[in-house]
């Protein structure tokens, strides 16, 4: 009976004090963060990308509002030919 406890309470301090057990702890911890740090830069880049779609869609509007195909149309034109805003929307600013 001695000797089972003894084999038992020396199963327990090696498995406690097991060197890979806290390697493996700290592996697993750094893929999460990993894993984290990658989703979060995804996010980062969607919107980013969302932003520049909205931005895309605003000067397509914009563009068709003023009466130019494109934005670089617009660009081209002078400026002492380009209208005010304060013009178009009667703010008379």
């Amino acid at each position: 009976m001695a000797q089972r406890r003894m084999v038992a309470s020396v199963k327990l301090k090696t498995s406690v004090a097991n060197p890979a057990a806290p390697k493996a702890v700290v592996q697993e911890a750094l893929q999460v963060t990993w894993l984290l740090k990658g989703n979060l830069k995804n996010a980062q880049l969607a919107y980013l990308w969302v932003g520049t779609l909205l931005a895309q869609v605003r000067d397509k509007q914009l563009c068709a509002a003023l009466g130019h195909t494109d934005l670089e149309d617009y660009g081209a034109q002078p400026d002492s030919t380009k209208p005010r805003i304060a013009e178009q929307t009667g703010s008379g600013v």
